[in-house]
């Protein structure tokens, strides 16, 4: 090789030429040395042996730009500490302050902006940003609506609600017309708004709570047969990209449909590069057709039908009672299997009743 002019560099029982050089050494030791080579070394002879991985190549490409276009740049807001469900009004108002991605890092001013947030915002009553990379991060503590209780303007009085026997009575204004163990009548005054003559008379708003016991019962029918509702076919109706703060719509598809439909929006999923997220996210929608078919029960899905409906009736009438007694029982009847739970509670029973006072 020193002989034919070729330059060389030799290492470990190795020696490393040129690519152009290599295509002269090929004929200078055909038929006279035995030899093995290496696939192309460096950055071009990489490029060369992945030149038909499209997918990778393209992968590059798109990283690149991601990192050279988004220096400095928001990558994505990461909303914390909301419990009202509300983080989309939340992330409106940062997106109006001026934090979304895509903003402009070195133009956010994180105190002006949490101070911007806490004199306007109608969902936030404390908030903190931070910064980790091209991610904000903002914690906040959701606002609570406090209602000023309006002043009792009028007369009225506590009637029952229904009848019943009573526990406790307690009287914030007006006169106890009842005590308890007395058992009263739905629409019987409770606390009258009617001052007695001994007690300097007059008319007022009376307020108080009323805790009485009071049976009741709830009742749940079971078919033989149903219509049941069924998921038909699904189908995707839009497909959106986001890349920053900009949107695109692919495969957006509208049409009108005699069967019943529901539309279903997946949440956005965001790509990730060696494990981290890029502000690249894609999101879809579904349109969900639906159509009825007939249910027949046997006797024994009736009877168990049935007790998961009443567990539900019963969750949602005695929710802010407290249960005393309870008595469950079925029947069948005919084509119907009928539950029945009977109950005792104890809850406040008072209801307030205006009425209107004129002097003669």
């Amino acid at each position: 090789m020193l002989k034919a002019g070729i330059s060389v560099k030799a290492s470990n029982f190795a020696f490393y030429v040129s690519e152009r050089d290599f295509l002269r050494i090929k004929k200078l030791f055909e038929g006279k040395i035995s030899y093995s080579e290496s696939m192309p070394l460096g950055l071009f002879g990489t490029l060369k042996r992945y030149k038909k991985r499209y997918g990778l190549i393209l992968g590059v490409f798109v990283s690149l730009f991601l990192i050279f276009s988004s220096v400095g740049t928001v990558w994505d807001v990461r909303l914390e500490g909301s419990l009202s469900g509300r983080d989309e009004e939340i992330l409106s108002e940062l997106s109006s302050a001026g934090v979304y991605p895509g903003a402009s890092l070195r133009k956010i001013d994180k105190a002006k902006i949490e101070a911007k947030i806490l004199s306007e915002s109608e969902n936030v009553s404390w908030i903190n940003i931070n910064q980790r990379g091209c991610v904000l991060y903002v914690k906040v503590i959701d606002k609570t609506d406090f209602e000023e209780e309006k002043e009792k303007t009028g007369f009225a009085n506590v009637v029952a609600k229904r009848d019943c026997v009573i526990e406790e009575i307690t009287v914030k204004t007006g006169i106890a017309m009842v005590k308890p163990g007395e058992t009263v009548k739905k629409g019987e005054i409770l606390i009258s708004g009617v001052i007695p003559e001994e007690l300097g008379g007059g008319f007022c708003y009376a307020e108080g709570k009323v805790i009485a016991r009071y049976k009741g019962a709830i009742s749940v029918e079971i078919p033989e047969s149903e219509t049941e509702k069924y998921e038909k076919s699904r189908e995707i109706s839009k497909i959106s990209v986001r890349f920053f703060n900009f949107s695109f719509k692919f495969l957006e598809k509208y049409r009108k449909s005699p069967e019943e439909c529901d539309i279903i929006k997946e949440k956005p999923h965001y790509l990730t590069f060696f494990g981290k997220s890029v502000p690249i996210s894609l999101q879809k929608e579904y349109r969900v057709i639906y159509g009825d078919s007939a249910v027949r029960y046997t006797q024994d899905e009736m009877a168990r039908l049935a007790a998961l409906r009443m567990r539900d009736a019963i969750n949602s009438e005695l929710s802010d009672k407290n249960l005393i007694k309870l008595k469950t029982f079925g029947e069948f009847k005919g084509a119907l299997y009928v539950f029945t739970t009977e109950y005792v509670v104890s809850s406040d029973v008072g209801e307030t009743r205006g009425f209107d006072f004129v002097e003669r």
